[in-house]
C-alpha cells in the first residue's frame, strides 16, 4: 500500500512538472532576441512589392498550415499509443510490470506534449504574430487573422479550457494510472 502512496504522488509531482512547464513556456516569447537585434526582426514595408508580401505571407501561411498537420498526425499515433499502452496493462498480474507500463505510456504522452504540442504552439503563435503585424501594416486589404483574434478575443470563456485540452488529458492519463495500479489482481 505505501508503494501505491508514493508511486501516486510521484506520477502527481510529475504531472505538475509538466503542466508547469507546458503553461510556463506557453507564455514566454523570445525576448532576448527581439532586444538583439530589433531591426533584423522587424516586419519591412511591403508597399509596392505585392509579390514580396504575398510570397512571405503564403510562405509563413503554409508553414503554420503543414506545422498543423504535422502535429494532429503524432499526436493521434503517440495519444492512441499511450491510451492503448495504458489500457493493455490492466490485466497484468505483477505491480512492477504495471508500473512500467503506466509510466511507459505517461512519457510517451509527455513527450508528445512538450517537444511536439508545445513546440509547435509556440512556432505558430509568432507565424501568426507576424501575420497579423503583415496585415496591420499594409494597404492590401488581407486581414483574416486579425479578424479571427478580434473575433475571439474576450468573447469565449471556454477557449482558457480548449486551448488547455492537452493537458487536461495528461491529468485523466494519470489518474487512470493511478486507478490501475491501485487495483490488486
Amino acid at each position: 500500500m505505501s508503494s501505491i502512496c508514493s508511486v501516486s504522488c510521484a506520477m502527481v509531482i510529475f504531472g505538475i512538472l509538466v503542466s508547469s512547464y507546458y503553461l510556463y513556456q506557453d507564455r514566454i516569447e523570445d525576448s532576448k532576441a527581439r532586444k538583439k537585434d530589433k531591426k533584423r526582426l522587424e516586419t519591412p514595408e511591403y508597399e509596392g512589392n505585392k509579390e514580396l508580401f504575398m510570397l512571405q505571407y503564403e510562405q509563413i501561411s503554409e508553414g503554420i498550415r503543414s506545422r498543423d498537420n504535422q502535429t494532429s498526425i503524432a499526436g493521434t499515433i503517440l495519444i492512441a499509443a499511450s491510451i492503448v499502452l495504458l489500457s493493455s496493462c490492466i490485466g497484468v498480474a505483477n505491480f512492477l510490470t504495471r508500473l512500467l507500463i503506466v509510466l511507459a505510456s505517461l512519457a510517451i504522452y509527455a513527450i508528445w506534449l512538450v517537444q511536439v504540442n508545445l513546440t509547435a504552439k509556440k512556432m505558430n503563435d509568432l507565424d501568426l504574430s507576424r501575420l497579423r503585424d503583415m496585415e496591420d501594416k499594409t494597404q492590401y486589404k488581407i486581414n483574416i487573422h486579425t479578424y479571427r483574434l478580434e473575433k475571439v478575443e474576450h468573447t469565449n470563456w471556454w477557449k482558457y479550457f480548449r486551448r488547455k485540452i492537452w493537458l487536461w488529458l495528461l491529468w485523466v492519463l494519470i489518474v487512470l494510472g493511478i486507478a490501475i495500479l491501485s487495483i490488486s489482481i
